[in-house]
């Protein structure tokens, strides 16, 4: 309830800083800028709001202290309203086109009071002496440098505020190393003293100053304002607590995610979907730190840009591209769960390959605009993008191949996960098709992996496509079977076959169809209509069972290969004993008349 009434409270000193700021506004007239058609009246701009702001600033802390009070009173926030006002219109006369724009509001109210610091320090021409557009002869001036100074103020020559003067941004982005190189010098008569460094060590941020407990934190006990590397005690606590805080509601929110998986689901969809859960809380935590530390905490832009890059934005920026990319498979996934596809269908495949692509399309934006908002220019990006998708096209052609042969897959969809299907000598079924290949499982249990490259050129037999499923096969029976059996035994193949309800009734054919070398041949062809090959050897056993049964009912014997020698006639015994004598006998006349 607490929790409650503080954000209630916030809300409405919002409602009210809007109000009184557009009050305060109108009496300033905030259509008419301030006046920046010359180097003159740019300066007299800058020091007049700032000054202003400065005297309101003051009177409000000093009412704020004066009146015991916790928090601010209705008057105290409009005056700060005004204050905040006045340093808009001195934020107008700089150039903020170097600083990134993720700082752009914390650096540019600073860089305004840094620079209204150094020139209360400096001694500048007097006002008569600042050039105006008619002290160079009509013509205008291109910049001015304020004597003895590497202050600029010069002339925008592009964008929506051409021709007018402006502190250059090299000017802006080095007031810090300005104010270090001159702050010990003492100030100038009838000037404001010290705005920067209560500016710095106090909070900021309208909605909190009217809501917490400040008196602690405005006019704090000594030992708080003790400066460590350029900031009070009370800023390293505050940001030191609030690191601690982020860290414990990241590790607790991660912490509950993986409880609730591991006692009610262990699936890839839910396993996202906490995964989503978790980066967008990492990045509410670290955007909420990043405005404490900053907008809050007061931490000076030259310590807090490092710490804002380092800890804040890279981080928050890494985590939106990952939750994007996140995200996109979580949706995925929720559309294939709740319309039932099959999780490596090409179906799946498709639609996870399709919200890749828009997070791919995301993630660049995101990288992009974040590189945008730290300062690095979006043409070198986008270069730095096409030279590196150049190299990586060229490096790897055979990885683009086979992602468009899978797209080709898919899109076409020649077969589907499940499929029974034969390339060249490769014969099983699919079971997923991928991004690079496409996998089989052949029949005697291996995994064959087919590059989709390769696969599209390649002639796929796609037999999972079959609506019906052809039996071919003859049967040989003896010879000595008589015709009358035979012509009746193809009669009872044809009733078998047509009265069996998974066969195609207008295509089969039973016929006596050859002589063959040791066997009466019968032709049986048909198909069966069935969805799967298990099913297929299912019903081819159950009809060749009955055909087996109507050949033991009629008689019918199936024949084997033989083969019958017929020998004419033999020689007698005499004659076969004769041959070998004779041999003999020649062979020892040989051998007489060789001595």
């Amino acid at each position: 309830m607490r929790y409650l009434r503080a954000g209630l409270a916030i809300v409405v000193a919002t409602w009210f800083f809007i109000g009184a700021s557009l009050a305060s506004e109108e009496a300033l007239h905030p259509l008419s800028p301030p006046d920046t058609s010359s180097p003159k009246a740019t300066l007299t701009s800058f020091l007049e709001n700032t000054r202003a702001a400065y005297t309101l600033a003051s009177k409000t802390r000093a009412s704020f202290i004066s009146s015991g009070r916790q928090r601010l009173s209705a008057d105290e926030v409009a005056l700060l309203t005004q204050v905040y006002a006045h340093l808009n219109r001195a934020i107008r006369c700089l150039d903020l086109g170097k600083i990134p724009k993720a700082l752009i509001s914390r650096k540019a109210p600073e860089a305004a009071i840094l620079l209204k610091e150094i020139l209360d320090r400096l001694e500048i021409p007097p006002i008569d002496q600042w050039p105006t557009v008619d002290s160079n002869g009509g013509k205008a001036f291109q910049k001015w440098r304020i004597p003895n100074t590497e202050i600029k103020i010069y002339r925008v020559s592009k964008g929506e505020r051409a021709g007018e003067y402006l502190f250059s941004p090299d000017t802006v982005q080095s007031v810090e190393t300005f104010y270090q190189a001159i702050r010990h010098l003492p100030y100038k008569e009838t000037v404001t003293e010290g705005w920067y460094e209560r500016y710095v060590s106090n909070p900021k941020g309208l909605a909190v100053l009217s809501v917490l407990p400040l008196r602690w934190l405005v006019d704090p006990p000594g030992w708080a304002k003790w400066r460590v590397f350029g900031q009070a005690f009370w800023q390293w606590l505050g940001l030191a607590i609030s690191l601690v805080l982020g860290i414990v509601i990241i590790v607790s929110v991660c912490g509950v995610g993986r409880y609730w998986q591991r006692r009610h689901s262990d699936s890839r969809l839910s396993h996202l979907w906490i995964r989503v859960v978790e980066l967008s809380t990492a990045i509410a935590v670290l955007s909420g730190l990043a405005f404490l530390s900053g907008g809050v905490l007061g931490i000076t832009v030259g310590f807090h840009q490092g710490l804002f890059i380092l800890l804040w934005a890279v981080p928050i920026i890494i985590l939106a591209a990952w939750l994007a990319w996140v995200v996109s498979s979580a949706i995925a996934e929720t559309i294939i769960v709740s319309q039932r596809l099959r999780p490596r269908g090409i179906d799946s495949q498709l639609l996870r390959l399709a919200f890749r692509l828009v997070a791919l399309m995301v993630v660049s934006a995101i990288l992009v605009e974040g590189a945008n908002q730290l300062g690095l220019p979006s043409y070198s990006i986008f270069a730095g993008l096409g030279i590196s998708g150049l190299a990586f096209a060229l490096a790897a052609r055979e990885a683009l191949a086979n992602l468009l042969g899978s797209l080709v897959i898919m899109f076409e969809k020649p077969f589907r996960v499940g499929d029974w299907i034969r390339v060249g000598d490769d014969e099983g079924h699919v079971e997923s098709v991928g991004f690079r290949s496409t996998r089989i499982r052949t029949f005697y249990d291996s995994l064959i992996s087919l590059p989709s490259s390769k696969l599209i050129d390649a002639t796929v037999d796609n037999l999972g496509a079959r609506e019906y499923r052809r039996v071919k096969t003859s049967l040989a029976v003896t010879y000595d079977t008589p015709p009358q059996k035979v012509q009746a035994f193809v009669d009872g193949i044809k009733e078998i076959i047509s009265s069996h309800p998974k066969t195609r009734k207008d295509n089969f054919h039973i016929v006596f169809n050859d002589f063959g070398s040791h066997s009466l041949d019968i032709l049986v062809y048909f198909f069966l209509k069935v969805p799967d090959w298990p099913t297929e050897l299912a019903e081819r056993e159950g009809i060749f069972l009955q055909i087996i049964q109507l050949a033991e009912s009629m008689g019918v014997k199936f024949a084997f290969p033989t083969e019958t020698v017929h020998v004419e006639s033999l020689p007698s015994p005499k004659a076969v004993s004769k041959v070998p004598r004779k041999k003999a006998q020649a062979s020892k006349r040989r051998r007489k008349s060789a001595a």
